[in-house]
C-alpha cells in the first residue's frame, strides 16, 4: 500500500473519503481513529491505497482540487 493523502481535517478526511469511494478505489485509513492530540501531537489521517491505483488515485484527487503538496 502506497500513501496518497494525509490530513488533521476531519472535514477533509471525508471528502478525500466520498472522492475515493465514488471512483471505486479501495483505500484504508490509517490512524483515523487516533487523530486526536495526545500531549499536543497530533498524528494525521494517512490515506493507503493499492500501488496499481495510486496514480488513478492522484489523479482523482487533483481533479477535485485537492492539495496534494
Amino acid at each position: 500500500m502506497q500513501e496518497v493523502f494525509r490530513t488533521l481535517d476531519f472535514g477533509e478526511a471525508a471528502v478525500i473519503k466520498s472522492l475515493l469511494l465514488s471512483a471505486r478505489i479501495e483505500f484504508y485509513v490509517f490512524d483515523e481513529n487516533s487523530a486526536a492530540a495526545l500531549g499536543g501531537i497530533c498524528e494525521p489521517c494517512r490515506f493507503m491505497v493499492l500501488e496499481d491505483d495510486f496514480d488513478d488515485a492522484r489523479a482523482v484527487l487533483r481533479d477535485a482540487g485537492v492539495n496534494l503538496a
